[in-house]
């Protein structure tokens, strides 16, 4: 019997279920979240959370004040829903007054947007 529980106690772990990267966002929660945010402005006109983090994409809570300047991301997906207002996603072309890093992969253009044309 004794070796038994030995036995169990050495192999549990691989019985156990690997953790669940399942998430879930209600909307009250993200209620919350947006009404911190607004409080916390940057000079850019953003204030942003991370909400989940999967290493080549995560899931991003933003909350803007004004229009943003243009990002591109080479090594990482962000995951955009547009909870309010509207959003527009430009594929190709070149970005103006592109400045960032080849190392991390993260750029920021120089203009503002307005409506794509």
């Amino acid at each position: 019997m004794t070796r038994l529980c030995l036995l169990l106690l050495i192999f549990a772990p691989s019985f156990v279920a690997e953790e669940s990267s399942f998430a879930l966002w209600t909307p009250a929660a993200i209620g919350q979240r947006e009404a911190a945010l607004m409080k916390n402005v940057a000079p850019d006109h953003s204030s942003r959370e991370t909400l989940a983090d999967y290493g080549d994409h995560r899931f991003r809570l933003l909350y803007r004040d004004a229009n943003g300047l243009p990002e591109e991301h080479d090594k990482i997906v962000d995951v955009v829903v547009v909870h309010n207002s509207e959003g527009a996603l430009i594929l190709g072309g070149t970005m103006s007054g592109k400045k960032g890093s080849a190392a991390t992969g993260e750029y920021l253009g120089s203009r503002r947007g307005g409506r794509p044309a």
